[in-house]
């Protein structure tokens, strides 16, 4: 018997926390979809007082989810999660467009159609969210009505307390990931004030786009910020810096809010990261010919993909001529490297 197998979620064992409670094995693989069917709620699902979730066939439907890997040893303990389910074989279809064949769960037989609660609801579109799902299909489930009970679920609240666990943990630790997509995609640009940030994957930021806005006096020019455009993806690089480097990445940001953002690595994992946004509704100015060489630089010092990079030297610049101090402290470090 093999040692793992993939197993597709599309209800509450979407959300990590959710699953980790009984099967601690699970590994994230991809993003995918079950052609044929469709979304259903039924019956009334052991410890959720409402309908749970279910596959039915249904002509050019689809549902979403989650592929994890598991260890065998987790098949049971799975096994007995879904007690009420009969566990298949199917066939998902991933972004890139690859087949995985997965175990999943479909209850089968005699069902009636139930609305869920609002508990189980949410963990669903938590773990939607968390993956980060097609937003069309998150859309979707957030429009999925509710019963009215308002009562105690236990394991919602098992769950909650699990992600503000995590929250706790990621505030401690004493290292942070940084998603950057501007000048700091060049190390040496980054590391002026911040020598603790090291390279840990290039990454995709979905469903924003990249634009240039405002007049910075630093380099004398628009600057790079995001702005949430659906079908948009935005490519930079994960850093992973000491956390007493916050106080001077927020200096250098300056103008811009920190948020956190879901962002797909090209090594297959999905990272939650510290990143920055010009939130004040600056209007558009194209950057100087220094800042987009800088930012052009790290896109090739860090392998970003072709297509990309092209994308990049499109950008129309302002013609800027003058002297760029930052610009010139860049170039030195380049040079003696």
């Amino acid at each position: 018997m093999a040692s793992t197998f993939k197993y597709f979620a599309f209800a509450s064992n979407m959300l990590k926390q959710r699953l980790l409670i009984n099967n601690p094995s699970a590994v994230f693989n991809t993003v995918g979809k079950l052609q044929g069917h469709q979304l259903i709620f039924c019956n009334e699902y052991p410890g959720w007082h409402g309908g749970g979730a279910n596959l039915a066939e249904k002509e050019g439907g689809e549902v979403w989810g989650v592929v994890w890997t598991m260890g065998s040893a987790d098949r049971d303990s799975l096994d007995r999660q879904e007690k009420d389910y009969t566990p298949i074989q199917v066939p998902i279809i991933t972004p890139d467009g690859a087949t995985v064949d997965c175990r999943t769960y479909q209850l089968q037989g005699q069902y009636d159609v139930t609305k869920p609660t609002r508990h189980y609801k949410d963990i669903i579109v938590r773990g939607a969210k968390q993956n980060q799902l097609p937003q069309h299909y998150i859309q979707r489930l957030e429009r999925v009505q509710c019963s009215d009970f308002y009562g105690h679920v236990p394991i919602y609240e098992q769950i909650i307390n699990k992600l503000k666990s995590s929250l706790i943990i990621m505030a401690a630790a004493r290292t942070f990931l940084y998603f950057s997509f501007g000048s700091n995609l060049l190390r040496q640009r980054l590391q002026l004030a911040n020598p603790s940030a090291v390279f840990k994957t290039v990454g995709k930021l979905e469903d924003f786009e990249l634009v240039f806005v405002g007049q910075s006096g630093r380099w004398q020019g628009g600057v790079a910020s995001i702005e949430e455009k659906k079908g948009g993806e935005v490519y930079g690089v994960v850093w992973t810096l000491n956390r007493e480097d916050i106080p001077t990445l927020d200096k250098q940001e300056g103008i811009y809010t920190p948020m956190e953002v879901e962002v797909a690595g090209m090594d297959g994992g999905r990272y939650t990261c510290r990143t920055y946004q010009l939130r004040i509704g600056w209007p558009p100015g194209p950057p100087s010919p220094h800042y987009k060489d800088v930012i052009i630089r790290g896109a090739r010092q860090n392998s970003l993909p072709d297509h990309y990079l092209k994308y990049l030297e499109s950008i129309k610049d302002n013609g800027f001529q003058g002297d760029v101090p930052v610009y010139n402290d860049v170039m030195r470090l380049l040079e003696n490297q």
